[in-house]
């Protein structure tokens, strides 16, 4: 079993899966929603749900679109970007929406790992022009 680092398997039988996760989208409309529209995020992990802590801590400000955050806050090895997490289990936490409301609109959520370059059945320039013309976030 390949466990990250400091890392325990729970005891309830669940598949372990983890995953390296460099950052979360989320897409959120205030212009739409008004008070549904999240203000304030909290995201969890762990290896199971017993032991989640807290890794990130975002607050929002009228968001309207794709708002994409890394979810670490810990610097990689050459302190030039965020290293990734490595978890079983990620909870996002809706702590608090604008306006106070009650309910929440959450209009889509993408978990996103790193680049993987090699794993597409082509490889060259257009795999480069394949990544540059993408609608997703890059980083």
């Amino acid at each position: 079993m390949n466990l990250p680092p400091g890392a325990t398997a729970p005891d309830d039988g669940t598949p372990l899966t983890h995953s390296e996760t460099k950052k979360i989208s989320i897409h959120l409309s205030y212009p739409q929603d008004d008070s549904y529209t999240p203000s304030t995020l909290a995201v969890r992990a762990g290896t199971g749900p017993s032991d989640l802590q807290d890794v990130r801590l975002v607050t929002l400000e009228k968001p309207d679109g794709w708002i994409t955050f890394d979810v670490s806050s810990e610097p990689n090895e050459d302190a030039d970007a965020f290293a990734p997490l490595y978890a079983y289990v990620i909870q996002i936490i809706i702590a608090q929406n604008h306006m106070s409301g009650k309910d929440t609109h959450v209009r889509g959520l993408k978990i996103l790992g790193p680049v993987e370059y090699g794993i597409l059945p082509f490889n060259g320039p257009t795999l480069l022009i394949y990544i540059k013309q993408g609608s997703g976030t890059r980083w």
